[in-house]
């Protein structure tokens, strides 16, 4: 069992400054400088709420600047690019012709289309023009009833929210009809 002892303390060795230690109470520690000094009163919670929140809100400018302002020069980048090209030619889109050709094949009910092309071009307006390029309609038994070597397509904007390429409107320019007569010399 370990004791303690107990009674006055002598003096041990001096410390650092020289001066014998003394067995008596210990000073008070000492206290960081910030612990030390008072506590300012507390501010008033609008103003305070309104710094941070401008605080905030400058962070958040300087990160749209940040995002924004490289998206919205990349994208003019891109439209000028895209102006140019178009002013040397039509740009083929050839990927877009099956899904075209399915979403006119489900609005029509005796009837099929097919399409050798499309291409994106401007037209005498200035404006952006989507043409299909040797479309022929055909019925169901394999016999061609119009071709036209172009025609002009309008996408449904509806149907691009949904993630599906059909166009509004189609107009042929240039058709070519083929009547189809029957062996007793009428229309068939």
């Amino acid at each position: 069992m370990n004791t303690i002892p107990t009674g006055p303390r002598r003096p041990g060795p001096p410390d650092s400054t020289g001066s014998p230690r003394t067995g008596g109470t210990r000073p008070p520690p000492l206290l960081p400088p910030q612990a030390a000094q008072a506590s300012p009163p507390p501010l008033p919670g609008p103003s305070k709420s309104i710094a941070k929140y401008a605080g905030r809100a400058v962070r958040t400018a300087r990160l749209a600047l940040y995002v924004l302002v490289p998206l919205v020069m990349l994208a003019t980048i891109a439209a000028g690019v895209l102006f140019v090209r178009l002013r040397h030619g039509p740009i083929s889109f050839d990927v877009l012709v099956p899904p075209l050709e399915r979403g006119i094949n489900a609005e029509l009910s005796n009837n099929s289309v097919k399409i050798k092309g499309a291409e994106l071009r401007i037209g005498n307006d200035g404006a952006l023009e989507f043409r299909l390029r040797n479309i022929s309609v055909r019925e169901a038994d394999g016999d061609v009833v119009a071709t036209a070597p172009l025609a002009a397509v309008n996408i449904s904007t509806a149907a691009l929210w949904r993630a599906r390429i059909v166009p509004a409107r189609i107009e042929l320019i240039d058709p070519v009809i083929n009547l189809l007569f029957s062996d007793e010399g009428g229309l068939a």
